[in-house]
């Protein structure tokens, strides 16, 4: 995996030659992308649509992008792109029958709050980061750091089924915590 910042990946997806900058956006973004179709109640057939869709404009208007606080920001930009796409969907197949009010009622129902969209964001960023963490420590302080922090079990329990002491515990979950925050600073608009 690269080391880049997603910041510096949406330099690197505009060369359409950097194939690994594009395996690199994939599996951070396909996963946001379908879980938010899914949290918006798309089958599975509107799902993929919604995902191949949405990858397809960024490949074609990337360059027009500009990442700038005060103009736009990219998680705003690609939160456009799939709600546009979603609401697209929806009211192609609601127009024939529907009356402006069932459409209305439609879209509202089948669209989520921006917050639910920024949970995702979140979720699968620190998802896809925890991954590349996972790579570099070996698997036992990663499954005691899974244990405590992730799944959330006590300090005792975890000490017991990992053979380890709570200093070392806690050692495990400040070295992993430091790595994910490494990997994760610079990341786009990092501010909550």
């Amino acid at each position: 995996m690269t080391e880049g910042t997603p910041l510096s990946l949406l330099d690197r997806i505009r060369d359409e030659g950097d194939q690994a900058a594009w395996r690199e956006f994939d599996g951070i973004y396909r996963p946001i992308l379908r879980r938010y179709a899914q949290a918006c109640r798309m089958g599975p057939e509107d799902v993929e649509d919604v995902v191949q869709h949405c990858l397809a404009t960024i490949h074609k208007h990337i360059e027009e992008f500009q990442h700038d606080a005060k103009i736009g920001r990219f998680r705003a930009w690609l939160r456009k792109i799939v709600t546009n796409r979603i609401r697209n969907l929806v009211a192609a197949r609601s127009m024939p029958t529907a009356k402006t009010s069932q459409l209305d009622a439609a879209q509202h129902r089948e669209t989520l709050p921006e917050n639910a969209f920024n949970e995702i964001w979140w979720n699968e960023h620190l998802r896809y980061y925890l991954e590349e963490v996972r790579e570099d420590v070996n698997d036992k302080s990663y499954r005691a750091f899974h244990l405590h922090v992730i799944e959330q079990q006590s300090v005792e329990q975890v000490c017991s089924l990992c053979d380890c002491t709570p200093n070392q515990l806690y050692k495990i979950k400040w070295r992993i915590t430091q790595k994910l925050r490494d990997k994760m600073r610079g990341m786009i608009d990092d501010e909550r």
